[in-house]
């Protein structure tokens, strides 16, 4: 079958190259936001976490704590790097 030249995505966008809106699951799409907006504890029922942030269902900060310690140690290797060398020669002869 030959595609349309005048229809560059090839008709609808569900069904580019075989893919459909339906998981394995055989819920839609907009099923699955609704889903994952309905799960989850960081956004609103609209999907927005505050202000004008669309939602991604992670919690970013939980995972940001656990890391904190290493995050810190190579923010202060990097520190190090960047300071110059102090002098620590002996001038009193």
């Amino acid at each position: 079958m030959m595609r349309d030249p005048y229809e560059p995505f090839g008709g609808e966008p569900d069904d580019i190259a075989g893919f459909t809106a339906q998981d394995l699951d055989g819920r839609t799409v907009d099923e699955q936001r609704a889903a994952a907006i309905a799960d989850c504890q960081l956004c609103d029922e609209n999907g927005y976490r505050t202000g004008a942030t669309r939602c991604d269902h992670i919690d970013h900060a939980a995972i940001a704590e656990r890391h904190r310690a290493e995050i810190a140690a190579q923010l202060a290797e990097i520190r190090a790097r960047k300071e110059p060398p102090t002098e620590t020669t002996d001038r009193s002869s």
